[in-house]
Protein backbone atom coordinates (compact mmCIF):
# COMPACT_ATOMS: atom_id res chain seq x y z
CA UNK A 1 0.00 0.00 0.00
CA UNK A 2 1.45 3.78 -1.03
CA UNK A 3 -1.40 5.84 0.22
CA UNK A 4 -0.04 8.72 2.28
CA UNK A 5 -2.20 10.59 5.17
CA UNK A 6 -0.89 13.42 6.27
CA UNK A 7 -1.67 15.61 9.40
CA UNK A 8 -0.86 17.97 11.51
CA UNK A 9 -2.68 17.06 15.13
CA UNK A 10 -4.99 14.07 16.42
CA UNK A 11 -7.65 15.64 17.84
CA UNK A 12 -9.52 12.16 19.52
CA UNK A 13 -8.26 8.36 20.18
CA UNK A 14 -11.18 5.58 21.57
CA UNK A 15 -11.55 2.37 21.82
CA UNK A 16 -14.20 0.89 20.65
CA UNK A 17 -15.58 -2.50 19.20
CA UNK A 18 -11.73 -4.18 19.49
CA UNK A 19 -10.23 -1.12 17.39
CA UNK A 20 -8.22 1.91 18.40
CA UNK A 21 -9.46 4.59 16.44
CA UNK A 22 -7.41 8.12 16.03
CA UNK A 23 -9.26 11.05 14.53
CA UNK A 24 -7.13 13.29 12.74
CA UNK A 25 -7.14 17.08 12.16
CA UNK A 26 -5.28 19.70 9.64
CA UNK A 27 -4.64 23.04 10.43
CA UNK A 28 -6.74 25.39 8.19
CA UNK A 29 -6.15 29.62 7.77
CA UNK A 30 -4.35 31.11 9.84
CA UNK A 31 -3.74 31.57 13.34
CA UNK A 32 -6.33 33.81 15.43
CA UNK A 33 -5.82 34.43 18.69
CA UNK A 34 -2.98 32.11 19.13
CA UNK A 35 -4.72 29.36 18.32
CA UNK A 36 -4.73 27.34 14.37
CA UNK A 37 -8.38 26.59 12.90
CA UNK A 38 -8.64 22.73 12.79
CA UNK A 39 -10.70 20.75 10.31
CA UNK A 40 -11.02 16.67 10.43
CA UNK A 41 -8.50 15.12 8.73
CA UNK A 42 -8.52 11.41 8.34
CA UNK A 43 -9.30 8.47 10.90
CA UNK A 44 -6.42 5.88 11.52
CA UNK A 45 -8.19 2.73 12.51
CA UNK A 46 -6.09 -0.19 14.47
CA UNK A 47 -6.14 -3.20 16.46
CA UNK A 48 -4.58 -3.32 20.29
CA UNK A 49 -1.56 -5.06 18.89
CA UNK A 50 -0.91 -2.51 16.32
CA UNK A 51 -0.86 0.50 18.42
CA UNK A 52 1.37 -1.09 20.61
CA UNK A 53 3.53 -2.09 17.73
CA UNK A 54 3.19 2.13 16.39
CA UNK A 55 4.35 3.56 19.94
CA UNK A 56 6.91 1.36 20.17
CA UNK A 57 8.51 2.68 16.58
CA UNK A 58 7.01 6.10 17.39
CA UNK A 59 9.64 6.05 20.73
CA UNK A 60 12.27 4.79 18.45
CA UNK A 61 12.23 7.61 16.44
CA UNK A 62 11.98 10.21 18.94
CA UNK A 63 15.37 8.90 21.04
CA UNK A 64 16.90 8.80 17.35
CA UNK A 65 15.64 12.38 16.78
CA UNK A 66 17.07 13.42 20.34
CA UNK A 67 20.65 11.38 19.79
CA UNK A 68 20.56 13.76 16.37
CA UNK A 69 19.90 16.40 19.22
CA UNK A 70 16.51 17.01 16.49
CA UNK A 71 14.68 17.19 20.00
CA UNK A 72 15.72 17.97 23.23
CA UNK A 73 13.88 16.21 26.64
CA UNK A 74 12.55 17.48 29.07
CA UNK A 75 12.34 16.18 32.59
CA UNK A 76 8.63 15.88 34.17
CA UNK A 77 7.76 18.25 36.54
CA UNK A 78 7.09 16.17 39.85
Amino acid sequence: MTDQVFFDVPLSAQFADGAVRIELGIYKGEMKDKKRNVSPGATLVTTLPGILQLQGQINQLVEGLVEKKILTKKDSAK
